[in-house]
């Protein structure tokens, strides 16, 4: 299945969103610390539509999930967030965790994708304990 991300954020855009190239930037453009956080609004265009995320991506490869409008509702079948995890990782970020917020109030969804390794999240391994999975599980997909 195609699906393109594109970026508001004009870094991460550039780098097309690779970490270590957005490092290489930010780290030179930060003057007083070398802890940073870009936000940007990202567009998930597939052959369902469109859904968008709005993450923050952190100077140490965390990725948080702040708002989220999906391509398709359907909980079992959801296309942007594999997608939006397998771009992350491939580009050197880790997998992404929504906030809280967004958990409690799509709790069922976030947790089948927690469930799958596809996100990661310290709300729910607060509650399940934490998980251990090899990384190696996403080379070529999620």
């Amino acid at each position: 299945m195609e699906i393109e991300l594109s970026f508001t954020d004009i870094t991460i855009a550039e780098t097309n969103g690779d970490y270590q190239k957005t490092k290489e930037i930010m780290d030179k453009d930060s003057f007083l610390s070398n802890k940073w956080v870009v936000k940007t609004d990202v567009n998930i265009i597939g052959p369902h539509g469109v859904g968008m995320v709005v993450i923050d991506m952190y100077s140490n490869g965390d990725i948080y999930v702040v708002d989220y409008d999906p391509s398709i509702g359907d909980v079992f079948y959801n296309p942007d967030i594999i997608a939006l995890t397998e771009w992350a990782v491939n580009c050197g970020w880790k997998r992404p965790q929504p906030i809280e917020r967004l958990i409690k109030e799509s709790k069922d969804f976030w947790k089948h994708f927690y469930d799958t390794g596809v996100i990661d999240s310290k709300y729910f391994d607060s509650i399940h304990g934490k998980r251990e999975y090899i990384d190696d599980d996403i080379e070529g997909g999620v």
